[in-house]
């Protein structure tokens, strides 16, 4: 199930499934979809949540790992705060996405000046 930021969407064209940014809970689902252009394999609506201060968009449910590998990011290179608190690594699987939840996720990088001796 895509992850969809709400900037990707115009007024005008909305992924099928998705929720535009005026849409409300039962808009979640065009008229015109078919069950093979639903976001969701079941009829649980998409919810939203923030990364990093963007609204996205994923299915109920999605683990935490699932979230970063659809946001194209290599979980074994971040650390998450989940909520106001930071999330230790162990809890990542069993940590699934609710409705206005709130992630920072940051790229650990390492680096630094060269010192010669």
């Amino acid at each position: 199930t895509p992850v969809f930021t709400m900037s990707q969407f115009s007024s005008d064209a909305v992924p099928s499934g998705a929720i535009s940014s005026d849409a409300t809970p039962s808009d979640t689902t065009p008229s015109n979809a078919t069950p093979s252009d639903a976001l969701l394999p079941s009829a649980d609506p998409p919810i939203q949540i923030q990364v990093n201060g963007e609204l996205k968009i994923c299915a109920p449910q999605t683990n935490l790992p699932q979230l970063l590998t659809q946001l194209g990011l290599n979980p074994r290179l971040l650390a998450v705060e989940y909520n106001g608190e930071i999330l230790h690594r162990q809890f990542w699987d069993s940590t699934q996405m609710q409705p206005d939840d709130r992630l920072e996720i940051v790229t650990i990088v390492g680096g630094g000046t060269e010192t010669r001796l």
